[in-house]
């Protein structure tokens, strides 16, 4: 992949005000006082649960969105941070899941009739190694038959990034590249991207450190495209259709909501087992 990083939108691992591009600042103070849990199954707007669960590491838990297991993703009944397992990716035998997008529930956040047009993704993670330029945590995004829409992963000098699709797919305009993670350490990521007015924001915890050590937020500078490629989880991108560019470690309880969720929310989700 060529797609072209701006590292203008940095957020540092401390205390630290990002501003939006018409102006003004938030600020995050830290530590915090712990949010309350939020229930994803009195949510509506939530279009899928994956809480990679041993004997049912694919299973929606809120709909029908079944993904489809590429070369043997394991339970890890050790390390993991909600339920009793995570899912485990190995990059080198190419793991990942994936669904296909004529197979995702009508509804479902950027699917390629979508006209809502509005995701929040919240996910968490914890790298064993960064192997790849991109190393994928969920993406909608084929750059071989020129259907990118979304693209979230850690590169491998441990900058969270996301890339949207754009010029009916084409190309990708990369929106945010920053911070540094670890490996051997849990993440919680929490992103959002509205269509209407190309608004986003991202945020990641460090639970080791026990505090967000990446808020993020502003607006692209073209509209994101959406297609119909499939979603990828432990993959950054398809290349025809064939999974590329893995995850090497934990992936744990992905959710998938159709509107946008405030800081807060994202938050609560991260605490939340539901």
């Amino acid at each position: 992949m060529s797609e072209t990083a701006d590292y203008s939108k940095t957020a540092e691992p401390e205390a630290h005000a990002a501003s939006h591009e018409s102006g003004g600042s938030d600020i995050i103070t830290h530590p915090y006082t712990p949010p309350s849990a939020y229930d994803l199954t009195n949510d509506p707007n939530c279009v899928a649960l994956w809480r990679f669960e041993n004997g049912a590491l694919t299973v929606d838990s809120i709909g029908g969105n079944t993904l489809t297991n590429n070369n043997g993703v394991t339970a890890n009944l050790v390390d993991f941070k909600e339920g009793s397992a995570s899912a485990d990716f190995l990059s080198a035998s190419s793991k990942s899941f994936q669904i296909n997008d004529s197979d995702l529930d009508d509804g479902f956040s950027f699917k390629g009739n979508d006209t809502n047009k509005e995701i929040s993704v919240c996910s968490w993670f914890k790298a064993q190694s960064f192997p790849g330029i991109f190393n994928g945590l969920f993406s909608k995004y084929d750059i071989g038959n020129n259907k990118r829409s979304l693209q979230i992963s850690v590169k491998n000098d441990g900058r969270f990034t996301v890339n949207i699709g754009i010029s009916a797919g084409a190309s990708a305009e990369t929106i945010y590249s920053g911070g540094s993670l670890y490996t051997g350490m849990f993440y919680h990521y929490g992103f959002t991207y509205r269509h209407s007015d190309k608004s986003w924001q991202i945020v990641v915890w460090d639970d080791t450190a026990q505090f967000n050590v990446i808020y993020a937020f502003g607006s692209s500078t073209n509209t994101i495209n959406i297609e119909d490629a499939a979603v990828s989880i432990g993959a950054a991108a398809l290349r025809n259709g064939i999974p590329e560019q893995f995850w090497n470690g934990e992936i744990d309880r992905t959710v998938v909501l159709k509107d946008i969720l405030t800081l807060d929310e994202m938050n609560s989700i991260r605490v939340g087992t539901s």
